[in-house]
């Protein structure tokens, strides 16, 4: 007689597992592999969503800290926002203090629209000053029409 034996189940597909390789593949995609984070923004309030490796993460919880930042500056303004070199930034000087420690030293903040309204930011944090190339440009846009649905997923799994 055969016993049946249960195969342990693995949790399933969580909503956020397809945006978490939007950031590891954007981070993939661009020179000197920086760190990349997905900020969704509702109603003025911002939420780290994903990052492409742990320090990543701590960087893209960095504009929850401070009131004024580059992050809250893009969906705000709804306007990319690029810091060549985040050690010269005037305008941010909390936000350069909480992100110099883990090397930052250029980003790139870019707001993440859908329906003309901006629904969270795709940053992009670079190691060295003018990290961002013209072939840097394309990567970016296809990762915010990318990141763009990811959103409205996240969205719609949080919606009450």
């Amino acid at each position: 007689m055969r016993s049946s034996q249960q195969q342990p189940t693995e949790p399933g597909p969580r909503a956020d597992q397809p945006l978490k390789s939007v950031a590891a593949l954007v981070s993939r995609a661009l020179s000197g592999r920086p760190m990349v984070g997905i900020t969704a923004y509702d109603d003025g309030a911002l939420t780290a969503l994903d990052w492409s490796g742990p320090r990543a993460k701590l960087v893209e919880e960095a504009p929850m800290l401070c009131t004024l930042g580059p992050c809250r500056a893009a969906a705000r303004l709804e306007r990319t926002i690029l810091v060549a070199d985040i050690s010269l930034e005037k305008r941010w000087t909390d936000y350069a203090f909480e992100v110099r420690p883990f090397g930052v030293r250029s980003l790139l903040c870019e707001p993440v629209r859908r329906d003309g309204a901006v629904i969270g930011v795709l940053s992009v944090y670079g190691e060295r000053c003018h990290g961002f190339g013209p072939t840097d440009r394309d990567a970016v846009e296809t990762a915010v029409e990318q990141s763009a649905d990811l959103l409205i997923v996240h969205r719609a799994s949080t919606a009450s």
